[in-house]
């Protein structure tokens, strides 16, 4: 019969958005003190024959709500002594004023060791020492330098009269030098995030020790007064006869890519990580071009999607 009418039923269609484009990009108050912009990148290219590129970029959950991008970064390179000096740090997303303090622990960092490794007195002390006196007092200057950020941001939370804790930050840093047939590292750390070297046999060695608090997801900042007891759980050495690459990043990267503090031992895991940022599906970064174009690739790479983790990230490849 023509006449009857045919009724088709369909299943419901519900429709997902992509959930990146649920997130606003909001600029931040201009008329705030301590501005900062929302993403930078830096880096330097032939460091007796290593490249070093950094980037850093605010993360989703602070664009969503017109904050301030509170990583900051730091690097320096003394020609005349081959000394090259790294720095991260994380401001603590509810301080006011951490993106002013994980500024002023970076340049303090990356300043002071540059005016103390510039002299020719320095540097004859450090080259007259054996391996291991060697180590231990590099290691006491990267702590006293790293104490001393932690002055200059207690001077600066004075000066304004805002308590101290509206500034608090994490640091992690280091130095490097080629000698004759061997690389040293030696670094500080004073909270969260990772320094890790991968050597040539693809072996992982962590810098610091993921330094949390008191509970599950706390972390210690340069501002935290019980970090400066002693400086042997938050200084390292090592010396290599070279090297693949390595990481300096805040836990906005750490905490995506490594999930745990034991995955950071996990040498395929950096393996992987390594793998990843040069063939990243989306945004492969060109480590083998040297040049500006690998500092813009490594802060589109950092714009990967990870649910749940939406942090500042800040990332150093030494390579």
């Amino acid at each position: 019969d023509n006449s009857k009418k045919l009724k088709a039923h369909f299943p419901e269609l519900t429709i997902f958005p992509d959930p990146k484009a649920l997130w606003k990009d909001l600029p931040v108050d201009e008329s705030a003190p301590y501005q900062t912009p929302n993403e930078a990148v830096g880096g330097r290219f032939d460091i007796n024959g290593k490249n070093l590129v950094i980037a850093s970029k605010r993360g989703r959950s602070h664009a969503h709500e017109g904050k301030f991008r509170d990583d900051s970064f730091s690097f320096g390179w003394i020609p005349e002594y081959q000394w090259l000096i790294v720095a991260v740090s994380d401001g603590a997303g509810s301080a006011e004023f951490s993106r002013k303090g994980a500024e002023i622990a970076c340049l303090t960092f990356v300043d002071e060791l540059k005016e103390k490794l510039s002299t020719p007195e320095t540097n004859y002390k450090i080259d007259s020492l054996d391996k291991h006196n060697q180590e231990m007092a590099l290691e006491r200057l990267l702590f006293s330098v790293a104490h001393q950020a932690a002055v200059n941001i207690k001077d600066v939370a004075n000066e304004h009269n805002d308590p101290i804790k509206k500034y608090s930050a994490t640091f992690l840093g280091y130095i490097a030098k080629k000698f004759e047939n061997e690389w040293l590292f030696v670094s500080v750390g004073i909270g969260d995030g990772a320094i890790a070297l991968l050597d040539t046999e693809s072996r992982i060695h962590l810098l610091n020790e993921p330094d949390g608090g008191e509970y599950v997801g706390q972390t210690r900042f340069l501002t935290t007064p019980d970090v400066w007891k002693d400086n042997h759980k938050r200084t390292s050495s090592i010396r290599v006869r070279d090297f693949q690459c390595v990481f300096s990043m805040t836990d906005g990267v750490s905490d995506p890519m490594f999930e745990t503090d034991n995955n950071l031992k996990d040498s395929q895991k950096w393996i992987d990580f390594w793998n990843n940022l040069k063939s990243s599906k989306d945004n492969p970064i060109h480590f083998d071009k040297h040049e500006e174009q690998t500092q813009k690739e490594l802060l589109a790479w950092l714009d990967f999607w990870s649910k749940g983790n939406h942090d500042d990230r800040t990332l150093a490849v030494l390579y």
